[in-house]
């Protein structure tokens, strides 16, 4: 056959019809049918940034957004990079990991308001009370010599605060100095006291020296070189043999007559004393020695024998007494009444009364009695009133 390109294997016509059938350029490949064998849906813009989603039923699968359900729980261990920020979110924003900087700190921004602890010193308890403080602020109250924290907010309460409890030194200052204390002698009474060295050997013998101190034994040896070479024996058994604490030289100076003291003056001029009253013996005192009797004081006075002197300063006589008294007895007793008095001189016996005082009328009975105490009655009557009798009787009972 003319063109005939085949084997020998005989192609049949069946072959022939089979080939003949398909289109120029046509893929006879048929893609299988079922479950896993199904073509990928297509994408389009509307599912951007989805993943493919088997469905329930087999050969189903769609497109469809991320969620947390679909992502299983994973190990630490199985996330690459977990322990770097460099894979997160950074920077200050909520959710955010902050990042060191280059010293390896955090920046200031990120870091939350820090309370600065303030220290305020008061005087009373008003004024903590009154304190704009916050917790963690310190009172220093000089009233009591305390320090208090306020340990919850609200400054005006008082159980806020609590006290900080320091250990109290026994020793608050020294010589009235506090602080780093650094003493004079001044300080601690020897301002009196000089600070001089022992004197050396030499300087005690030489008895010169106004700068230093001498001890026991360099007194002992200042004496030795004092009376070195005088001779004699200075010991207490040879001059004062009797013990008595008194040198037996002396003792002797005691019993010495008064002719025997030398030096004495001749006369001895008088000098002012005064002596006790008690002391007076014997002898008499000088009138003007004592003192003048007076209405106000006590002392001596000159007697005097008148009644009639007025005199404030003189004593009356027991003379000037009697006579005194014989002359108040001679005076006449004039005595007012209605019956006759006993020892009376004149009697107004008072006979009725007219309405007043000077309407009364009284008729008078002269007795007469003698002053030195005969008795001759003799009788007078006057008829007089009040006002007569007084000037006639000086209005005397």
């Amino acid at each position: 056959m003319s063109g005939k390109q085949l084997s020998t294997e005989n192609y049949s016509s069946a072959e022939k019809t089979k080939l003949s059938g398909i289109e120029v350029g046509a893929n006879h490949y048929v893609h299988p049918t079922g479950d896993g064998h199904e073509h990928v849906p297509a994408t389009g813009s509307n599912n951007s940034g989805k993943v493919l989603k088997a469905g329930a039923t087999a050969g189903s699968a769609s497109w469809q957004a991320l969620n947390s359900g679909d992502i299983p729980a994973l190990a630490l261990s199985k996330i690459v990079d977990a322990g770097s920020a460099a894979g997160r979110d950074i920077g200050a924003s909520s959710g955010n990991v902050p990042v060191l900087d280059a010293e390896g700190k955090l920046d200031v921004g990120l870091l939350p308001a820090i309370a600065i602890t303030d220290t305020f010193v008061i005087e009373s308890e008003a004024q903590m009370l009154g304190l704009t403080a916050q917790i963690g602020d310190v009172a220093v109250r000089t009233d009591e010599s305390k320090s208090y924290i306020l340990k919850a907010a609200g400054a005006s309460t008082l159980a806020n605060w609590e006290e900080l409890l320091s250990p109290v030194s026994p020793v608050q200052s020294v010589a009235g100095k506090t602080g780093a204390v650094t003493l004079s002698k001044n300080d601690v009474g020897l301002d009196n006291i000089f600070n001089y060295p022992i004197a050396s050997q030499t300087a005690a013998e030489a008895g010169s020296a106004t700068d230093a101190y001498m001890t026991p034994q360099r007194t002992a040896q200042a004496i030795a070189a004092k009376t070195a070479g005088l001779g004699g024996d200075m010991s207490k058994a040879v001059y004062d043999s009797d013990n008595d604490g008194k040198v037996d030289a002396a003792e002797s100076a005691d019993s010495v007559p008064w002719s025997g003291v030398t030096g004495k003056p001749g006369t001895y001029p008088p000098a002012a004393h005064q002596h006790s009253g008690a002391d007076i013996a014997s002898g008499t005192v000088a009138a003007k020695r004592l003192p003048a009797a007076s209405t106000s004081a006590a002392g001596i006075a000159q007697l005097n024998n008148s009644t009639s002197s007025t005199s404030t300063s003189q004593a009356a006589t027991a003379a000037a007494v009697k006579s005194a008294y014989d002359l108040a007895s001679c005076k006449s007793r004039v005595v007012l009444s209605t019956v006759e008095p006993a020892g009376a001189n004149v009697w107004y016996q008072e006979l009725y009364k007219e309405g007043t005082e000077h309407g009364k009328k009284f008729f008078a009975k002269a007795l007469g009695r003698d002053p030195m105490g005969g008795v001759a009655p003799r009788y007078q009557g006057i008829q007089c009133n009040w006002d007569k009798w007084r000037q006639h009787s000086g209005a005397r009972q």
